[in-house]
């Protein structure tokens, strides 16, 4: 395995080891003035290097990523060992089929506080990967750009 292959699958574990109580992940989206708003966030899943988000709808989020889809995720380890900056293309999902595959992969605690795939109060959000940057802090690793 190369390097660039291991550090890959060292920022997919920290993705996949976020715990919403312990480190929480932040999305930044850019407001209508051109700032970044960033926001905690906790509920999501992936596949592969695709990131899916839940949001309520109707929100300023929402709005944000319809004017303008480029978005990034922070991502870190407890303690700030490990750090992964996930930049990428936002767009909402309205596809019926894939809103339902979406909400059999969203973790149970989602499912508190939408009735089903189809509520309206369900925004999902896909989020494909443009470029992560992986910062190894415990082994002095500086920031590295990884290409999906």
């Amino acid at each position: 395995m190369n390097e660039t292959q291991s550090l890959k699958e060292k920022a997919l574990a920290l993705i996949d080891n976020v715990d919403s109580k312990v480190n929480p992940f932040s999305l930044s989206t850019i407001d209508g003035e051109g700032y970044p708003s960033t926001r905690m966030m906790g509920i999501f899943f992936r596949e592969g290097l695709t990131i899916y988000l839940n949001s309520q709808s109707p929100s300023k989020k929402l709005d944000q990523i319809e004017n303008n889809p480029k978005v990034s995720l922070f991502f870190h380890a407890p303690g700030y060992t490990e750090l992964l900056c996930y930049y990428g293309l936002a767009k909402l999902v309205f596809s019926p089929e894939e809103r339902a595959r979406a909400w059999e992969l969203f973790p149970e605690a989602l499912k508190k506080y939408h009735s089903g795939p189809q509520a309206p109060t369900l925004a999902v959000i896909r989020i494909e990967p443009v470029k992560l940057e992986y910062t190894d802090r415990k082994n002095k690793q500086n920031a590295v750009t990884l290409l999906p």
